[in-house]
């Protein structure tokens, strides 16, 4: 091995491309001089000609290019437009001629085209699930790298799935509590807080429909402050937010067993625990 081949080395990108919870695999012309007549997924080799002539995205640098470098290589042998590109994996191998070539696998979702290959790289393909693509002669570590994709994938929809309990989110909250020189303190910082968080929600709320400067994220994101307050004075009392959310609304059921009426809005009635009667309005 000569020194050009000790140091250089070939570049290409793979991608994993999903669709509908199954992915693109294609099998390689019986001309290639590596593998041929395997299946694999698309792909190509990086070359100065895919970036030398685009804009340089830093003063010297040209920024993204597997991922450039992926879209194009893609649509060029199947016709496909992708999107939501990540990456899987990496690996290296050496050619035929003695040159060794770097693999970067990533991934990314199908977002328009119909496949069209291009037949003297590519001759069949295939969309196939998971348990479908061991059924066909793939280049070896081709399915690892799909069961890698289809694992995230379906980590990341549990996830998306899974809202965060009112208990998780009492939890949470204690995570980025300060320390406090007494307990009196503490307690006064998260009324007031609440105060001053709900005063932001009620600007945001003028700002919007008066000022007709839309600040909408602001009311969102006010509301999630206050929440955090109303959370921490739970802690502080010991008080699970749970009981609380439900104990209101089964007084508001009480209340107004119909649903709201004036009528109901007028009668007297007990708050915070008190005694005696209240006489109706």
């Amino acid at each position: 091995m000569d020194e050009i081949q000790k140091k250089t080395h070939f570049v290409s990108v793979t991608g994993i491309i999903k669709k509908d919870n199954k992915y693109l695999i294609c099998k390689r012309s019986p001309n290639e001089k590596a593998f041929p007549e395997k299946w694999c997924v698309p792909g190509g080799k990086i070359e100065v000609e895919d970036f030398i002539a685009l804009a340089k995205d830093t003063s010297s640098h040209w920024l993204d290019i597997f991922e450039k470098t992926l879209r194009k290589e893609i649509f060029e042998e199947t016709g496909l437009i992708i999107k939501n590109i990540g990456y899987v994996s990496n690996l290296a191998f050496i050619r035929p001629n003695g040159f060794s070539t770097l693999i970067v696998s990533l991934f990314a979702d199908h977002e328009s085209g119909e496949v069209i290959l291009k037949e003297d790289e590519l001759t069949e393909h295939a969309w196939v699930s998971l348990e479908e693509a061991k059924n066909y002669d793939l280049i070896e570590n081709i399915f690892e790298q799909i069961e890698k994709v289809h694992s995230t994938a379906n980590l990341k929809q549990d996830f998306q799935n899974k809202k965060t309990s009112v208990q998780e989110y009492q939890e949470a909250c204690l995570r980025t509590v300060k320390e406090f020189e007494n307990e009196t303190r503490k307690i006064l910082t998260w009324g007031l807080g609440i105060s001053g968080e709900a005063g932001d929600v009620a600007g945001c709320i003028k700002k919007t429909f008066i000022h007709k400067n839309d600040v909408t994220a602001g009311i969102r994101e006010n509301l999630g402050d206050t929440m955090w307050y109303i959370a921490n004075i739970c802690n502080f009392f010991n008080w699970d937010l749970q009981d609380i959310l439900e104990e209101n609304t089964n007084k508001l059921k009480k209340r107004y067993p119909q649903g709201f009426t004036y009528h109901d809005a007028k009668r007297g009635r007990k708050d915070w625990g008190e005694e005696k009667d209240i006489k109706p309005v």
